[in-house]
Formats: structure tokens, sequence, C-alpha cells
């Protein structure tokens, strides 16, 4: 779970601001920020002052943003008096454009003979081949020819950016064309350099763009359109996925950063204290938190990530936001921010944590001495972990291992327990014995903690963890901020109180196969599939006479889940006398909504016929218009 800090202003950029651009950095200190198409800095953002400054020879002019690729910048420049432009590339550590050579010896071949339009360069893939912009179409220019070889994509460039991802080149381009927005994806492959297309599924010009990457979904575009939905396009593969909607109410020159797989920080969102930067959870659909602009100043250029702050340029000067990332927990989501002291680097851990797997015997559990002081040497490990995908692979059957070992034991070694648990290395394979276990000893804030850090939890294991909120008091269940204990008077009172449905919804929120959730559920204890049924049963009664209440779940989950339990306790439920009243009010209820729509749909045949018989006036005269209308009416 990431949050942002107040900003602090870095440095004062300059008075025309809605001419910069903040601009890729190519180390780990140092960012470009260009002023139009005259004047760059290079500035160090640790240090929050100037170190070099790029001011062309008079008469010169760059016709382009200065793209980076590898250790290079790249720029389409004017020479002064002509018409002929040159892509020149500059080390990157040179400061000043005058003192900067051409690194190779093929510079001629990047020269363009223009006659009155100039090209742009919108993306260097490597130092032999650039993608270039010109009369509304997109040119690939590269060694193997001297001349721009143009595509059949044309229109208006929204979006254009690179990205380096496992030692491949990727350009990307976002077109309009015809209210149609395409992305043209250049890759660099062993065969050459390829190029792949894909229309995106929103309509019209979208408001914001971002490319980002990482280990677990690889290069990837995400695009927020004109109605705050949220598309991201993986481009190894080219497949579009809808995310989520924005409700939250935002400008409409917003931009947008990618922190993690599933949270975005969004600049430009409204809220009482102002504009700020707000973190959008694309997978519980809401607004985290909003952090005010320290200045009511429009925003001059798109929010930027470097390092561990969002970079802003607001009114002529460059602001700075940290942001922090903690490991999120279900509390976290349901409203209760909890440190886990998750580790951040290190290496070898994996041989350490070897070393220490193999003085474990599967056939003599250690004591509970020793465990714990085996796990003095784990702790320190795990604190270390980097968190990379490749690592947490490797250390993932070592960490199983020490699992199984704690779940043997004779004793509860509910400390070291946590401890694995807040590695979020635990694999999904030890989940249904871990949280069979948690269950055992109504474990609950450790079942909370191990829901948010397993992925891809098995449903017996989700089952375990229903099991363990039935079976706590109201009293161990962990508190939320902001959580009031209230029932609407309109509402059904159920023997469930405020607190332990709104985890109970949250955990059958989860992902799952119904197939096997059904298989899990016939184990299930009879007592909590009873428990379920009656609390599902409420809710959907409430939900079928419109109470207006917020309910996380919505219809078709409650119905999903009721059928689930109808299969897999049949003679537990139907045939059971028990349950003959709540399946009678069940009856009812869905024959008022079969009611309902019956009458809808009639309605709806009533109003066709009516537009069939009825045509609508045009008269030009507003009052004869409106007296034939009242008639109709």
């Amino acid at each position: 779970m990431a949050e942002i800090a107040d900003g602090f202003s870095l440095f004062e950029v300059c008075k025309d601001a809605a001419k910069c651009q903040i601009r890729r950095d190519l180390s780990e200190d140092n960012i470009i920020i260009t002023h139009g198409n005259r004047r760059g800095i290079v500035l160090n953002v640790e240090d929050q002052k100037e170190i070099g400054d790029w001011s062309l020879k008079s008469g010169g002019h760059l016709e382009s943003p200065v793209v980076a690729y590898g250790d290079r910048y790249a720029a389409i420049v004017l020479s002064p008096g002509t018409t002929t432009e040159a892509i020149r590339s500059w080390d990157a550590k040179a400061l000043t454009l005058d003192k900067m050579q051409k690194h190779n010896a093929s510079f001629e071949h990047w020269i363009i003979q223009v006659a009155a339009t100039f090209h742009t360069l919108i993306g260097a893939i490597n130092e032999d081949a650039f993608v270039i912009y010109k009369d509304s179409r997109i040119s690939l220019l590269s060694s193997e020819s001297k001349d721009a070889v143009g595509l059949e994509y044309s229109g208006e460039i929204m979006f254009c950016d690179s990205i380096e991802f496992d030692d491949k080149h990727f350009v990307v381009v976002v077109m309009l064309d015809a209210e149609k927005l395409n992305l043209i994806l250049y890759e660099v492959q062993s065969i050459g350099i390829q190029f792949k297309s894909i229309q995106l599924p929103l309509k019209g010009k979208a408001t914001a763009y971002c490319l980002h990457s990482s280990s677990s979904l690889g290069p990837a575009l995400t695009v927020l359109g004109e109605k705050g939905h949220l598309v991201r396009v993986h481009l190894s593969s080219m497949d579009a996925c809808s995310l989520s909607t924005i409700t939250a109410p935002y400008d409409i020159d917003t931009s947008i950063v990618a922190l993690d797989d599933s949270q975005l920080a969004v600049a430009g969102v409204n809220s009482q204290s102002g504009n700020g930067i707000g973190i959008w959870n694309c997978q519980l659909h809401c607004m985290q938190n909003v952090t005010p602009l320290p200045v009511d100043a429009p925003m001059c250029s798109p929010m930027y990530c470097h390092e561990n702050k969002l970079l802003l340029i607001l009114g002529g000067s460059l602001y700075a936001f940290p942001v922090t990332r903690r490991a999120a927990t279900l509390r976290a989501n349901l409203g209760k921010l909890k440190s886990t002291k998750a580790p951040l680097s290190a290496t070898g851990s994996q041989e350490k944590l070897q070393k220490i797997v193999n003085q474990l015997s599967p056939e003599k559990p250690p004591t509970q001495k020793a465990l714990t002081q085996l796990f003095k040497d784990v702790g320190g490990i795990l604190k270390g972990i980097s968190g990379s995908a490749s690592e947490g692979v490797l250390l993932q059957p070592l960490i199983a291992s020490l699992t199984n070992v704690c779940l043997e034991s004779s004793f509860w070694p509910r400390q070291q327990i946590q401890t694995l648990i807040n590695s979020k290395l635990i694999p999904a394979s030890c989940s249904v014995c871990l949280m069979k276990a948690l269950s055992d000893h109504t474990e609950v804030e450790m079942v909370l903690d191990a829901l948010d850090s397993i992925r891809d939890i098995p449903e017996a294991a989700l089952l375990s963890a229903l099991a363990c909120i039935l079976s706590a008091d109201d009293n161990k269940l962990p508190d939320f901020d902001g959580f009031k204990e209230s029932v609407q008077p309109e509402e059904p009172l159920s023997d469930f109180s405020a607190k332990k449905k709104h985890i109970v919804f949250h955990i059958m929120k989860q992902p799952f196969n119904d197939i096997f959730m059904v298989e899990s559920l016939r184990n299930m204890k009879v007592d909590h599939i009873k428990e379920l049924f009656k609390l599902l049963s409420d809710e959907l009664v409430c939900l079928c006479q419109h109470i207006l209440i917020l309910r996380p779940l919505s219809t078709a989950q409650i119905v999903d889940w009721i059928s689930m339990m109808v299969d897999a306790q049949f003679t537990q439920l139907v045939l059971s006398q028990e349950f003959h009243p709540l399946f009678m009010v069940l009856q009812d209820v869905v024959r008022e909504q079969m009611e309902f729509y019956n009458e809808l749909s009639c309605l709806e045949e009533i109003l066709q016929r009516l537009r069939d018989q009825v045509q609508l006036p045009t008269q030009k005269n507003i009052g004869s218009y409106c007296i034939q209308t009242l008639h109709i009416l």
C-alpha cells in the first residue's frame, strides 16, 4: 500500500512553465527538464541543484523533445539558417550541447532533407533506429535505409514514449484517427525491428497515459479515458483489459503514474481541501487518500515518478511528493493501516536460508527454544530480501519448508508463523494447512494478514478463513478506523455484528473457481454453512427490497454463493425443516422480482407501440410543437 507525503519545492524552473516538460533520466539522481524547444537543464533531485545547462547556438532549434535510450540522448536539431534537420545523439555524461560530440561514424545517415515542414522525433529504439513523425504519419528511420519508411498508420499523435525491459527496447505510439485510438508498438528483436498494433477499447481522446513495467506484468501501458475508464495494455502480448472506473472527480488535465500493479497516482483529484494527488486502488475501486497540492496553480506538465518521488511542475516550480510503500494487509484495505515491517533488500538470502533448512530434521521436530533461536536468524534474513519476483520464486520452496516445520511442531509457534506471513513468500501450496491451523487457533489477525500476503489462495483455504471469522468472538475482531457499528432500522436483524459481516463479505469477494468451491463447501461444518446461508438470504432480501445500505456484495455474487451452498449441502438445507421458512421467503423474493421484470417488459412494449404509432412533430413553430407534445402526453 502506498502513501503520498506533502509536497515541497525543489527548483524554480521558469516563468513560462507551460512549455516545460520533465524528461526521462539516465541516472539514478538526475532528471532532464526541457524549456520549450530552446533550452534544457539537468537537475540533481537529491541535491536539489542544477548540474548542467543546455543551450543551442544562436539560430539553432530543437524540433522535437529530447528522448533517451541506453546511456545517450537524441533530438532533431535544425541547423542555423538552413532547412536541414539532423538527428543528433549525445553522451549522457556531457552537460552542454555545444560540447557534445557525435557518438558514431554513421551520423550522416541521420540527415533529413526537408522543404517547409519538419519532422518530430518521438522515440529512439537504439542508435541505429529512430521513429519519427511528419505530415500526420509515422515513419521508421533505420541504418538499413537512409530514407524514412512510412507506415500505414496516420492521425494525430496523442502519446509517445519508449521503455526498456529485459534488454528489449519498446517504442509506444498512440494515435487518434477518426475517433479511434490506435496503439502502435515497435520492438527490437533478433530478427529485426517488429511492429504491432491494437485498437484501444476507448472512444475519443484519452485523458492521461502511463507507460510502466513490473516483474509480474512486464511492460504495460495504462490509459485513462474521458469518463474515468482505465484500460491496460500488456505490450508483450498486446492484449487490452479493463481495470476499473475512477469515480472520484478530477481535473481534465490530469496525469497518472503507476505505483505498482494495482495502485495509480492520479494528479488533479478534487477534494474538500482543494486539488491534490490521490491513490486509486484498481482492485478495491476506491480513492484511498488524497494529498493536497502545496500551491493553487495549474499543472504545467504531466506527473513524473523518479525513484520514490512524484515530480510535478506547478506555477513555474518543480515540486516533489515523497511516496512511501508499505506492505498492504486486508485490515489496511478495510480502513486500518498497519506496518508489517516488510524486508527491503539483501543478497545471498537463498544460501543463508538453505543452511537453516538443512539443520531441520523431519523425523525430529525442533523444540520451542531451538525454533525460536533459528527464527532469530530467519527474521534477519527476511528483512534484507529485496522483494523482487525472481528472488521470491527462488525462496518460496525454502519458506514452504519452514512453514511445514512450524505447523508440525508440538507447540503453537505463533511468532514464527507471523514472521513467515509478513515475508509474503508463503506459496499457495501451504495455504490450506496454514489457514486450517490459524482457524483452529482462532488467529483472526493472522488470517487477515495471510489472505493478503498469499497469492492464488485455494478455495479450501478461503473457507478455513471464513470458519475462523465465524467462530471468533466480536471482541477478538480487529477494529477499523472510521468504522461504526450501526444497523439501519429498516434492515432485517441479523445474528452477525456489523463488524463480522464486513470482514466475511470481504473474504467472500476473493476470486475462486465455483467447481472447486462446491467441493470444498461439502467439507465445511454444517453450522457454518447455515450461518452463511442465513446471512446471505437476509442480504438478498434487503437488496431486492431496495434498502439503501452500502453492500459490499452484489446480487450476482450473493446468488452464486447461495447456489453453491445449496448444491454442496442439499440435504442439510433443502430437506431440513429448519430452513423451510427461509426458503419460502426466498421464493417470495424471486417471485416478486420476476413479476417486477415482467411489468418492466410490458411497459417497454407499450412505449415501443406508442413510438411506432405517434410521430413527433417537426414544425419549426415552437408553440405548435409544445401543444402537440402535450396532446401526445
